[in-house]
């Protein structure tokens, strides 16, 4: 896609029809899966989009903000509240971006010990079809000043998913990960 066709999608988000707004954040996400790197001059107009009065613009239009983490980690990390807020609504893909975010984040050392502290909020508050995806992210990054939190939560958890085999057994893995540090 070139840079005339991102513009007008954009555009599009901006003032379009919730149909049409819809139909262009499809369109700007399979860019932001193939080609991220395309759309890092545009953050600047997606942040802005994710303040749009319809949720569903916004949720979509995060898609486009998670390579940020990769791109623009500073950008990101400054964003934060707003993801989080976006984050915190009723859409589990929007939560599911705003983990990869702080997860990449976490591999830098300078935004590693917030963005782990608000991972671990993550694990806490997560519902439960989530519970093991979370818990993996926080596992993939975490250090040993919160492995010991991380441990605690995971193991607080497990109640709520025993009627779930398979994320019983994916929990006491990452517990089996988290003690080997």
């Amino acid at each position: 896609m070139n840079d005339q066709e991102i513009k007008e999608w954009i555009k599009t988000l901006e003032q379009g029809k919730f149909v049409e707004k819809m139909v262009a954040s499809k369109a700007l996400k399979k860019v932001s899966e193939t080609e991220p790197e395309t759309l890092v001059p545009y953050y600047p107009a997606f942040l802005k989009i994710l303040a749009d009065k319809n949720v569903k613009v916004a949720w979509a239009t995060f898609f486009m903000l998670t390579p940020m983490a990769v791109f623009k980690p500073a950008m990101a990390f400054d964003n934060l509240g707003l993801f989080a807020q976006i984050a915190d609504g009723e859409s589990v893909i929007a939560r599911d971006q705003y983990v990869k975010i702080l997860t990449e984040l976490a591999t830098h050392e300078k935004y590693k010990d917030t963005c782990l502290t608000l991972l671990l909020d993550e694990v806490l508050k997560a519902p439960v079809n989530q519970l093991p995806s979370y818990a993996k992210s926080a596992t993939s990054v975490i250090d040993q000043e919160h492995a010991a939190t991380l441990k605690d939560l995971i193991i607080s958890r497990l109640p709520e998913v025993e009627d779930y085999p398979p994320k019983t057994k994916k929990l006491q893995q990452l517990l089996k990960q988290l003690n080997k540090l």
